[in-house]
């Protein structure tokens, strides 16, 4: 691998002019390929700073976001809220967990004041016993503050965070928060 990466230095340095490097699409997929599967591969890089790979490397096309659902369906879990305003004009939030491989519950709970620290604990609560999942999918909401998000890195999660304003791509706590909403605190209407 190392002749090779040095190999591919001198001819690039063969072809180009002496007063600007120029690097082709196939230069830089090789050094990408090169940076995946070979640990080394900063040792031997001469033309280009490493940073420049890498910066390379993440400009490929990521996979769409429903390919991203369907592959990862056994590694997600969603977490959303919801409010519910009470009899007393007092507004509950709900927090909701939910596995996406068999679309169920795996936790919930109240608050009137949830804060970064009462949502971080509602995810140790959903996950002990080291079963944490390993992609959680949410939105954007404040309340997913530094503590919450230095807990889910501690557990060694990745947040996957939806656009703004785009609830379709978390379809199934959407759908499961609109059936609460009007199987358990719709208007009830009763039979004629």
């Amino acid at each position: 691998m190392e002749i090779l990466a040095l190999r591919h230095q001198l001819v690039v340095l063969q072809r180009t002019n002496k007063k600007r490097l120029r690097l082709r699409t196939s230069d830089r997929i090789l050094w990408i390929v090169l940076s995946r599967f070979w640990p080394p591969w900063r040792e031997c890089l001469m033309l280009v700073k490493p940073d420049t790979v890498i910066a390379w490397h993440r400009k490929p096309p990521s996979q769409p976001w429903r390919t991203f659902l369907e592959n990862h369906v056994n590694q997600l879990v969603s977490v959303d809220f919801f409010v519910v305003p009470t009899v007393t004009f007092r507004i509950l939030y709900v927090i909701l967990v939910l596995a996406r491989d068999r679309r169920r519950i795996v936790h919930f709970n109240v608050s009137e004041h949830p804060t970064a620290e009462w949502t971080a604990a509602q995810i140790v609560q959903a996950f002990p016993w080291d079963k944490a999942p390993r992609f959680l999918l949410r939105d954007r909401d404040s309340v997913y503050g530094v503590a919450f998000r230095a807990l889910v890195k501690s557990l060694d999660i990745s947040e996957v965070l939806t656009a703004f304003r785009s609830p379709w791509q978390s379809p199934y706590v959407e759908r499961l928060i609109g059936s609460i909403r009007r199987e358990c605190l719709g208007p009830r209407r009763h039979p004629e």
